[in-house]
């Protein structure tokens, strides 16, 4: 099992008399890899925004599959999206995708 968490700088916004940070990205996973070829994933990828003071938290699950086609390894998967925190403008809720 894999699993870590990063914090990546963020870009900064530049005014005329400073250049300050106003959001801040925070990332956390686990990552499950079966000897059936099967992976499984959970992380979230969240970022506070400091000036409106607000957090976004998307929360995803993920499930692959590793196939062969023709000789060819290809990954096949898809997941779920929870937004657990959000500001306006921004889904909130379940959501899908597919890989």
């Amino acid at each position: 099992m894999k699993s870590g968490m990063s914090q990546s700088p963020a870009q900064p916004q530049m005014s005329r008399t400073k250049r300050r940070r106003i959001a801040l990205p925070w990332r956390a996973w686990v990552i499950e890899a079966m000897p059936t070829a099967w992976t499984y994933g959970l992380n979230t990828e969240s970022t506070y925004d400091w000036k409106n003071k607000q957090w976004s938290v998307p929360v995803n699950a993920t499930v692959a599959k590793l196939l062969k086609v023709g000789g060819q390894a290809v990954s096949v998967g898809g997941g779920l999206r929870y937004w657990a925190e959000g500001p306006g403008g921004v889904p909130h809720g379940w959501g899908s995708a597919s890989a």
